[in-house]
């Protein structure tokens, strides 16, 4: 049987689509059995071609931003989990730097963050004998005292504990009273001078 011409070529691209497969497959098992040769192969290409290799992955990552964004995370974490201290000194210069950068951000987070937990308790001591004025120094109160053991793990004061609240919603744990019901609740060994308060509960009435 006499063969076409078509018939006879596409056997040919066949083969030449075999001998390519089987050559990548060689060439692929030679990588993964010589990495510390391949990698020196592939730095002296890249200094000897910097230019145009630089060129080709720009090339490459404006079409396709996405996995070129997915490279860059995988390719840093493997870089952080290798290098653990380098990666927290990077963190730390970049927070610094960036906080130079933005001196008043933290003012205004933390003053939404008080402004969210103070509301929440209608800005004022939730003692009912109380009677501090309206511009009295407000705290935070641990309603069951701190060495309980409950809550142990959140911060003690300030915008950490703020922040601890919200976010776990742990309202009904906590209250604000004025400065001098919560060092009475303190010295007093969780109760308030004007007996309604104790570290078992918000209120006794």
């Amino acid at each position: 049987m006499v063969m076409s011409v078509n018939e006879a070529f596409d056997i040919a691209e066949q083969k030449r689509a075999r001998r390519k497969a089987k050559k990548r497959a060689a060439h692929k098992k030679w990588k993964a059995a010589n990495k510390e040769k391949e990698a020196a192969r592939m730095k002296d290409y890249y200094n000897n071609n910097k230019e145009a290799c630089d060129a080709r992955h720009k090339a490459w990552c404006d079409a396709n931003p996405e996995k070129a964004k997915a490279c860059k995370r995988a390719a840093h974490k493997a870089w952080c989990d290798a290098n653990p201290e380098k990666a927290k000194a990077c963190k730390r210069a970049a927070y610094k730097k960036w906080k130079a950068a933005n001196p008043d951000y933290h003012k205004a987070y933390h003053a939404e963050l008080r402004k969210i937990i103070f509301e929440h308790y209608d800005n004022k001591c939730s003692c009912p004998t109380c009677k501090s004025g309206p511009n009295i120094e407000l705290e935070i109160d641990h309603i069951i005292p701190f060495a309980e053991g409950l809550h142990k793990h959140a911060p003690r004061s300030g915008h950490s504990l703020w922040l601890y609240i919200i976010k776990n919603e742990c309202w009904n744990d906590f209250q604000i009273l004025c400065k001098a019901c919560n060092t009475r609740k303190h010295w007093n060994g969780g109760t308030c001078n004007c007996g309604v308060h104790s570290g078992k509960s918000k209120l006794l009435l």
